[in-house]
């Protein structure tokens, strides 16, 4: 299974390509940039974009086809603090924000994922079309402030205007993917497989363990019998083992994000003797293996 976020673009096709990242981030749905330009533009519409590219009003125009609510964020070169704040409150919000980046001769669209905020320093996670070397690069508040615009002033060299693209559901749903450090984790490095694996996992678990009529989140159900299952791994002979019970239980943490950000659900009450077994029985398969 392809991860949608390591697709690299088509020539001029960035401001699809990046859109296609926030509609799989906010809906969980893999759609193609060539799609999204047909969606839009017709057939026809793809050699115009292979040779111009897409603006932000057709950009918009795709979004909404694909249920998804796109705003501008238009703020003057002066309040690039105005700008700052609501890019902020969106990626606070789990909505990722498409920005067109200066890059000297050329602009680019590209998909700005997450935020982290360590003290007065503000970290930006950038899921870039044209850059595969890695899934995320990061970009700081200085570097936001340089290359976040519209226009240029060839007589002072300031901004016109700071400009990005905030998107979200427009049924009003949450994110299908929380951008939290765990998941970024697990869809790097190549994990998006092991992503996917775990959650057919817990979609069956959920079918198994669901003993009432309740809808509760799995992850809670996850968390609390954790202990228990900690406990069972101690009889293993861990020397034997593929890996250390440290990495099985970071596996096991694994799982609750998945299920955290999946929002997955079991119709409870849960019988959680039945749920410690299986996870036991998974962290096992996953010791004498090395793998999930």
């Amino acid at each position: 299974m392809n991860n949608p976020l390591k697709v690299r673009q088509i020539r001029n096709f960035c401001g699809p390509c990046a859109l296609s990242y926030g509609v799989f981030l906010l809906t969980g749905e893999n759609i193609p940039q060539e799609k999204i330009v047909k969606k839009t533009l017709g057939a026809s519409g793809v050699v115009d974009v292979f040779e111009g590219g897409m603006d932000e009003d057709q950009l918009k125009k795709a979004a909404g086809k694909l249920g998804i609510r796109a705003e501008f964020l238009e703020h003057g070169g002066e309040d690039f603090e105005g700008f700052r704040k609501a890019v902020d409150a969106c990626l606070d919000a789990g909505n990722p924000v498409m920005v067109c980046f200066d890059y000297g001769s050329i602009t680019h669209w590209a998909t700005i994922v997450a935020r982290k905020q360590t003290g007065k320093r503000s970290t930006y996670y950038v899921c870039d079309p044209d850059d595969k070397r890695r899934l995320f690069r990061t970009m700081s508040l200085y570097d936001l402030k340089a290359e976040a615009f519209i226009t240029e002033s060839p007589e002072d060299g300031t901004h016109d205007q700071y400009f990005a693209i905030a998107l979200s559901r427009k049924d009003g749903k949450s994110p299908a993917f929380a951008m939290t450090d765990n998941v970024m984790r697990l869809l790097d490095n190549e994990k998006y497989d092991s992503v996917a694996s775990m959650r057919e996992d817990l979609v069956e678990l959920a079918r198994e363990i669901s003993e009432g009529a309740i809808p509760m989140q799995l992850s809670a159900y996850l968390e609390k019998v954790m202990p228990a299952v900690k406990s069972a791994l101690e009889v293993l002979d861990w020397d034997l083992a593929e890996v250390t019970k440290a990495e099985a239980m970071g596996f096991y943490r694994d799982y609750i994000a998945v299920a955290t950000v999946g929002r997955i659900e079991v119709q409870g009450p849960v019988n959680t003797v039945l749920l410690a077994a299986n996870m036991t029985a998974l962290m096992t398969t996953c010791a004498w293996n090395g793998e999930l």
